[in-house]
């Protein structure tokens, strides 16, 4: 096939082009590709889907800076709304306009999390801040105007490996090896996901194709970050004195961006796929930080 795939350079971007070249033609599509293409230039974009004719487009780039989005919240003309959901609109309508099967990546945010339930593909979605928010308007989009589509929904993607971006756990484990104590919310619930299961759920979506389908691409378990610091801190033989319990409530009294207290997602229908497609399923946090003792 021949695979674009926008926000190429970045933590996931990265992996999954290097995946999917060993099979498919891949046009990488960011800042800082080869040529690089603004996303948020629409005749640049627009000409370059025309010319390349792709059979699938994977739609990975986004504003993802929650805080800087938030800041930005109701603006339509800022930039997280514009390439959170103006360049998903555009992307969405063209692919059917070359016949692309346009697989988008969205995220968890787009639920509140305000009760401790698992949330599967129908749960209902309500987003409490503004990066959330643009993300569902995007899932909308895409529902509007592509004819062929799947979207796929991640969760705090980790990977903990070294020549890499730092992410939450690698990042985690730099300050504990160092000797720092490192504050963690005991009362939150978050679903981490390894970048490698991405990367794969993202390769069978691209090939599989399935339409109009919602898949929940996250990890196998969910934790608190509290529990996470404790798992690294034993698999890295530092004192579990450094990690340190803090309240996310008590921290919502003096910072005004809201935070969702409860995502725990339910992967079963992509697992249900993975076994279908003969692929080894999700892995957990804890086998993902284990495995790079």
């Amino acid at each position: 096939m021949r695979v674009l795939v926008t926000g190429s350079t970045g933590l996931i971007g990265t992996e999954l082009c290097r995946a999917l070249a060993v099979s498919h033609e891949v046009i990488e599509v960011s800042r800082h590709s080869d040529p690089p293409v603004n996303l948020l230039e629409p005749e640049d974009v627009e000409t370059l889907v025309r010319t390349v004719k792709p059979h699938v487009i994977i739609h990975l780039a986004a504003f993802t800076d929650v805080s800087a989005a938030f800041d930005q919240t109701g603006d339509a003309e800022g930039e997280c709304y514009q390439l959170n959901v103006s360049v998903t609109s555009r992307l969405a309508k063209v692919s059917s306009d070359v016949g692309a099967h346009f697989l988008h990546v969205s995220t968890d945010f787009v639920f509140a999390g305000r009760d401790d339930v698992l949330l599967n593909e129908q749960s209902e979605c309500e987003p409490i801040e503004w990066y959330g928010e643009t993300k569902l308007q995007a899932e909308q989009c895409v529902r509007e105007y592509a004819d062929s589509w799947t979207i796929a929904r991640i969760a705090f993607p980790v990977a903990m490996d070294e020549g890499r971006r730092p992410d939450f756990l690698s990042h985690l484990r730099t300050r504990l090896k160092s000797g720092a104590e490192v504050k963690l919310f005991d009362d939150q619930t978050i679903t981490p996901t390894a970048i490698s299961d991405i990367v794969v759920g993202l390769e069978v979506l691209s090939r599989v194709k399935p339409k109009g389908e919602i898949y929940h691409l996250t990890g196998d378990e969910s934790y608190s970050p509290y529990e996470l610091g404790i798992l690294v801190a034993e698999c890295e033989g530092v004192e579990r004195s450094l990690v340190q319990a803090s309240s996310l409530l008590d921290y919502l009294k003096v910072d005004p961006r809201p935070r969702q207290r409860f995502l725990r997602l339910d992967n079963r229908k992509w697992k249900s796929l993975c076994e279908e497609e003969c692929l080894s399923t999700p892995i957990s946090a804890e086998t993902l930080i284990k495995k790079y003792k």
